[in-house]
């Protein structure tokens, strides 16, 4: 099994391709400029890009400065 249809039957019929189609019109629209608030609202509708936009939000903003302070 590929992963598009790993991730289709995982989630139903939305494929990554069909959510990054979407959220490209959705974030377009979108009137905010806060990433959170976008993300806590969009959640249903992105599921599998809300994961990964989890992960990159909730990144430590202190590991940059701790890489530059050991190069």
């Amino acid at each position: 099994m590929d992963r598009n249809s790993a991730t289709s039957s995982a989630t139903g019929t939305n494929s990554i391709e069909d959510e990054l189609a979407s959220y490209n019109s959705a974030v377009k629209s979108h009137s905010g400029n806060n990433a959170l608030e976008f993300w806590i609202n969009a959640e249903s509708s992105f599921p599998l890009l809300a994961q990964l936009a989890e992960d990159l939000i909730s990144a430590p903003c202190w590991q940059a400065y701790v890489d530059c302070l050991l190069v």
